[in-house]
Formats: structure tokens, C-alpha cells, sequence
């Protein structure tokens, strides 16, 4: 297994929205995604068109939930195992 540590930008949001979640239900992506996260989904980056599901310390993925980071870590396939996360510098 061929894995790369790579810095990826990108979006935090739920891998899905769960059904059990009314439409317009949250005002901001923050709440909508820590609610579907609450739901049983898992965080995912949307980077570039693609998603990947995050692996790692979810209280630091729920920080900065709905927010555009740069990640650090392991990308195997569409999984990212988290070594470091930051906030992007606007």
C-alpha cells in the first residue's frame, strides 16, 4: 500500500447529510455538518472535486467544521489520515 504525506487544501463538511436532518434546518455549513456528524456520519474535506473521508481527531475537525483548512497527513485512496490541521490564511 503506497500512501503519501501530502498538505491538501480544502472544505470541512459531513461525508453525507442524513436524512433525519430537515432541509434549511441550520443557518450556517458549521451546524449542518457537526449535526450530521451527531447523525453517524463521518467528516469529509472536499478538496479540488474530490472528497475524502478524514481520519483523526474528530474534536479538531469539529473546530474548524464548514470552514476551508489545509490538512496535513497520509492520503490512501480517498481516505486522509490527519496529521496536522489549520485554518486557511485568507
Amino acid at each position: 500500500m503506497y500512501l503519501t504525506l501530502e498538505y491538501i487544501p480544502g472544505l470541512i463538511l459531513a461525508l453525507w447529510r442524513s436524512s433525519r436532518v430537515p432541509n434549511r434546518a441550520f443557518e450556517t455549513p458549521a451546524q449542518c455538518t457537526r449535526e450530521c456528524v451527531k447523525q453517524g456520519s463521518d467528516y469529509a474535506l472536499v478538496s479540488g472535486g474530490k472528497v475524502y473521508t478524514l481520519k483523526g481527531d474528530k474534536s479538531q475537525f469539529d473546530k474548524l467544521a464548514g470552514q476551508n483548512v489545509t490538512i496535513k497527513g497520509k492520503v490512501d485512496g480517498t481516505t486522509i489520515t490527519v496529521d496536522s490541521i489549520a485554518a486557511a490564511k485568507s
